[in-house]
């Protein structure tokens, strides 16, 4: 079964769309005409239970995908959601997420940044980025806007002290319970420190 193609309805009435954002579950949430979707760079398709408009598209309904179902991101999110919108739909559009704006923008046009850009390329759809760490320079990063938390490798966090546990989940095996390490990293010209956790050994394999 392979991903949906998903084509405008007609000639689209507007090069740009701007939605609010909502992220307190820690989620990207855009509100769309009283809908709640959550926008998911790491899912390679989009999934509804019910047929709507969205940036001049009809969303046909698709709830499975491969056992990855729309029920199951509900249980895991935990907020209701009207829809999941994955790859397949953005990946058609320049993609603006201003988080201290609590906006989304998506554009048939470039949309100007304000501090540069940032290589990305594509894996089965999938962005993907580099981030320099101590023991791994240009490791490559999936861009997951629909997961929270974010993972390594387990061997880039052995022998690095745990700060706690958390509970997270994942549509194909349900919750699951991962340590947390703070690790230090480099994206671009700029250096951070965040949070991550070990991924399942048959995720991480997957991966």
């Amino acid at each position: 079964m392979s991903p949906v193609n998903i084509a405008a309805t007609g000639p689209l009435k507007s090069a740009s769309f701007d939605y609010p954002l909502n992220t307190d579950s820690g989620y990207l949430i855009a509100e769309v005409e009283g809908r709640k979707l959550l926008i998911d760079t790491g899912s390679m398709v989009t999934l509804t239970d019910t047929s709507f408009e969205f940036v001049g598209h009809s969303l046909p309904v698709m709830e499975n995908f491969l056992g990855f179902t729309l029920d199951g991101v509900r249980k895991g999110v935990g907020v209701p959601i009207d829809a999941l919108i994955g790859m397949n739909m953005l990946r058609q559009f320049d993609l603006l997420i201003d988080l201290p704006a609590s906006r989304i923008q998506l554009s048939r046009l470039p949309v100007p940044l304000r501090d540069g850009a940032l290589p990305i390329t594509f894996n089965n759809r999938r962005p993907q980025l580099a981030m320099n760490f101590s023991r791994k320079p240009q490791a490559r990063m999936l861009f997951d806007t629909g997961a929270p938390l974010s993972f390594l490798r387990r061997d880039l966090t052995d022998g690095i002290e745990s700060v706690g546990m958390v509970e997270d989940f994942h549509p194909t095996i349900g919750p699951f319970t991962t340590q947390v390490f703070r690790v230090p990293f480099t994206l671009g010209n700029k250096t951070f420190i965040a949070e991550f956790g070990s991924l399942p050994a048959q995720l991480e394999n997957a991966l």
